[in-house]
């Protein structure tokens, strides 16, 4: 098994998310997430009813 940085494999997974139009929110919360395990402080922002 060859090693694939986490980076790649984030970029894997959100290309992988169905994140048509109305639909954001799926991504929005993934990168929260990666960000919150790092520490990172984070605060969504709603565009518009789920479109985070």
């Amino acid at each position: 098994m060859e090693y694939e940085p986490k980076e790649i494999t984030w970029l894997k997974d959100i290309l992988r998310m169905d994140s048509t139009t109305g639909n954001e929110k799926i991504v929005a919360d993934y990168l929260t997430s990666i960000l919150q395990n790092a520490g990172i402080a984070t605060r969504q922002i709603e565009y518009a009813p789920g479109r985070n």
